[in-house]
């Protein structure tokens, strides 16, 4: 079995979890790992990236991984969205390209969302607890979301349900209103 990570990530840790052996990319990447079973689920890890996991369906195994995003509730975070981006599966469906964000929140209440783009051709969606925001398309390119949320991190997804065209500039911004005590 053999692959790349992403565009060249190294000193990926890759951990094969049915039989607990371990390997690292190199420095360009890329990696090989002879011995692992069709089937076996191995997950892959580095800090400062957002762990993966893939079941082994033939010889390849690359995989992409995405470098972890947080931003402060109360301030924005811009960015790029390629074509070339994460695909994550959610309950309410897939959203690739994606990217997946991590709010930190200082205190419990409602967590609003506000998503901007620039490409018209691109319409982009907001996944936040278990709820997927749809954007608008034509001359409004943006997607809001509203949710309830505790202290802590909480993970959003950024990105497109079904069709996407070119790399588009991002501009996400955040607020977290506190929740009053009664």
């Amino acid at each position: 079995m053999g692959g790349t990570i992403g565009e060249g990530v190294p000193d990926v840790r890759f951990v094969d979890t049915q039989s607990g052996q371990s390997w690292f990319t190199d420095r360009s990447g890329h990696y090989t790992r002879a011995g692992v079973a069709l089937g076996a689920r191995v997950t892959a890890d580095k800090e400062g990236y957002e762990p993966a996991a893939f079941i082994v369906t033939s010889g390849n195994g690359s995989v992409d991984i995405q470098r972890i995003v947080r931003v402060m509730a109360g301030d924005s975070l811009q960015t790029l969205l390629h074509d070339t981006d994460m695909r994550y599966d959610t309950p309410q469906g897939v959203c690739f390209p994606c990217r997946l964000i991590r709010v930190v929140c200082p205190t419990a209440g409602a967590l609003e969302l506000h998503l901007a783009w620039d490409r018209p051709e691109n319409v982009l969606n907001i996944w936040i607890n278990g709820r997927r925001f749809e954007g608008s398309g034509g001359s409004i390119l943006e997607a809001r979301a509203d949710a309830t949320v505790e202290a802590g991190e909480v993970v959003v997804f950024v990105g497109s349900k079904d069709s996407y065209r070119q790399m588009t500039s991002i501009k996400l911004t955040t607020v977290v209103h506190p929740a009053t005590n009664r």
